[in-house]
């Protein structure tokens, strides 16, 4: 990610984005079902992510049912919403198909950056805030924050 934003920095047409994607019932299913359970529907779906992303693209969970994942070279500044609607169709497939009973959501919060932050901790919170801006609209479950001025999408 420091690199990402280092070459943002010196040419801010090398766009990246950061998505944080929040497997929102994560717990539940984990209460309901136990922890192997859980562990499994979070191994899958990172299976699917790796099956959506190129191999340049990094993953990372960083919470319970909460993955970061690093999408650099961005030539299209649109593609980081397809990726995370496909990652969406996906997911919602899988878990569909898995848990009839259980609604599970994939929320996605993205930050597209061009070399407009500052820190590393910017871009992390501007993922964290549109994640957040996301989870509270049940009808979006995807947003969208371009930059530092926060624009929503």
């Amino acid at each position: 990610l420091n690199y990402a934003l280092e070459r943002a920095k010196q040419l801010p047409q090398n766009k990246f984005a950061v998505l944080y994607l929040d497997l929102g019932q994560s717990v539940k299913l984990e209460f309901l079902f136990g922890s192997e359970y859980n562990k499994r529907v979070l191994k899958d779906a990172a299976g699917l992510l790796k099956t959506i992303l190129r191999p340049t693209d990094t993953i990372a969970r960083i919470g319970e049912g909460v993955f970061a994942i690093l999408i650099e070279d961005i030539s299209n500044p649109d593609a980081p919403i397809m990726i995370a609607s496909r990652i969406q169709g996906k997911i919602r497939k899988y878990l569909a198909r898995k848990e009839n009973e259980l609604q599970v959501r994939a929320n996605v919060g993205v930050a597209l950056c061009g070399g407009e932050y500052d820190t590393i901790d910017d871009i992390l919170r501007a993922a964290d805030d549109a994640l957040s801006l996301a989870k509270s609209d049940r009808r979006k479950m995807l947003q969208l924050l371009r930059e530092q001025s926060m624009n929503v999408v």
